[in-house]
């Protein structure tokens, strides 16, 4: 169910970590909504999942299951909670965010860190097919893709030095870290915003307990 990737230690982060290869699909949160109990998967579904055009899982009777065209799109509106009671159940954790980060865009040849999320210095485009690229919302040029513009996962080549792919643009992702005013980062920008949320050093984040059309997640677990 879940594709995980080696981080080995050294630089910003001295463990090794295991982290997803994408973010959580909706097909593998409806893997998850299945799984409890009436009442316990009412508590993590949101009823914008149907109703918002990023949202990706309609409930039919009691049984959860991905909008058309949709079970491979990483799944909004869900909670920093939603997505540590999802982490529990696979047996992960939300990474921290020097872990998130070094997925992302450390470069152990160099000891340092790309710019960019994308784990280039350069800012990428917004072609799925090149090295170097991200969704996210330009001035001049619109939306990266046709409606909903939201992309699935694995949709954009890009990859992070461990594998790792669509940490830059599409959903910003919830990481288990804390802003000074109580709320939960969430880094690599989304389809929503411009190229510059994709810069390593930005950052958005909000109250734990929202479930917001551009938040995902992606999951990390100890190495054994």
């Amino acid at each position: 169910m879940i594709d995980w990737l080696l981080v080995s230690s050294g630089g910003p982060v001295l463990h090794d970590f295991f982290i997803m290869r994408t973010p959580v699909t909706n097909a593998q949160y409806c893997a998850y909504l299945n799984s409890l109990s009436k009442n316990e998967a009412r508590a993590h579904y949101s009823p914008m999942m149907p109703q918002h055009f990023w949202g990706g899982i309609v409930q039919e009777g009691e049984t959860y299951r991905p909008k058309p065209t949709f079970a491979e799109k990483p799944v909004v509106f869900v909670s920093w909670y939603d997505a540590q009671a999802f982490a529990t159940w696979v047996g992960g954790r939300l990474p921290i965010v020097d872990e998130w980060k070094k997925a992302a865009a450390w470069r152990s040849t160099e000891n340092r860190f790309a710019k960019y999320c994308t784990g280039f210095d350069e800012p990428p485009s917004q072609h799925p097919s090149e090295t170097n690229a991200a969704n996210f919302y330009d001035d001049e040029n619109g939306w990266a893709l046709p409606q909903p513009h939201l992309a699935d996962v694995a949709c954009y080549e890009a990859r992070g030095p461990y594998g790792t792919l669509g940490m830059g643009g599409n959903v910003a992702e919830w990481v288990d870290g804390d802003m000074p005013n109580g709320w939960k980062f969430a880094l690599g920008g989304s389809l929503f915003r411009p190229v510059e949320q994709i810069l390593l050093s930005s950052a958005e984040g909000d109250h734990p307990t929202k479930r917001l059309s551009t938040f995902g997640f992606r999951l990390a677990r100890d190495a054994q």
